[in-house]
Order: C-alpha cells, then structure tokens, then sequence
C-alpha cells in the first residue's frame, strides 16, 4: 500500500463482478470499514509471511477469510511486463488490496465463478455485516422526475448510508 486506498484504484479484469468492485469502491472512500475488512495493522505482519486475512461478514457474523498472496495471472506479449493479472488489478501496481480483497471474497463465496454477476449493496453487506436493499430504477413507484429519488439519496447520505449504483 503506497498511498491509502482511493475510489479510482480499482480496475476491472476478466471477471463480469463490477457489482463487487463497486462495492469495494465504496469502502475506499471509509477508511473506517477499509479498516475493518482489511484489519490493515496486523495484515502487514501477515503479508511477510505470504497470506492474508480479509474479514467478511455472513448472516450478521464476522468471517476471517485467509488467502494467501498469489495471484492468477496471464503472460502477455508486453515486453515491459512478463505477466498481468487475470481478475481484479490497481491503477498502480505496487497496490495488492483490490486484488486481495476480490480473491478472499471469491473464496468466502467458494469460487471466482460464484462472484461472476452480483449486486453492489450485497458486497457492501457482506463487507460491513449492516443491512441492504436496492431501488429499481425502473419500478412504477420510483418518482425520478420530481427530484424526490435525488431527496431520497440526500438523506441517506446525510445519515451515513453506503450506497453505491450498478447497472
């Protein structure tokens, strides 16, 4: 880690979970939870010794989920760089949180296939142990025009709500 963790950190690679990056982007923007999910102090004694842990929550309980820190990759034909990461990168590649965070959940989950299509407040659930729910866009009782989502969201903002959007 160079700098912290920061919303533009994450890139998306072969695997169809931009709902979980989402969610992991989210996170970026509270250290508080960053800390929390990632127990940052005592992981850099771990990654000395070549693991991790990332702690995730199910059914309301925290989870300590250990990966150790190979990632898969792919030889590409750059001759600047022998090898790249198959899933999830960062911008800057000295940063491994993305790629760690999106290994232990996919093995929380049982496998990079089970996190292939999601939801963003379900990552930020099992991130955070609260609670969730979505707005359906295109649901009858969702009142766009009149600025009454946009006050919606001001409010679940100013009471601290995560939220993230997908699409």
């Amino acid at each position: 880690q160079n700098e912290g963790f920061g919303y533009a950190d994450i890139k998306q690679g072969e695997l169809g979970d931009c709902w979980l990056l989402a969610a992991m982007t989210v996170l970026a923007c509270h250290p508080e939870y960053m800390d929390k999910v990632l127990d940052i102090k005592r992981n850099i004694e771990r990654s000395k010794k070549g693991y991790y842990c990332v702690n995730i929550y199910r059914g309301g309980k925290l989870v300590p989920v250990l990966v150790d820190n190979k990632i898969l990759c792919r030889k590409n034909n750059n001759y600047r760089k022998k090898f790249s990461p198959i899933f999830a990168k960062s911008r800057d590649e000295n940063e491994l949180w993305p790629l760690i965070l999106e290994k232990a959940y996919a093995r929380f989950h049982g496998s990079f296939e089970a996190i292939n299509g999601g939801f963003v407040h379900v990552g930020l659930v099992d991130f955070t142990g609260g609670f969730g729910s979505s707005i359906n866009l295109s649901d009858n009782t969702v009142d766009i025009n009149s600025g009454a989502l946009f006050k919606r969201l001001m409010n679940y903002a100013k009471k601290g709500f995560l939220m993230g959007a997908g699409s």
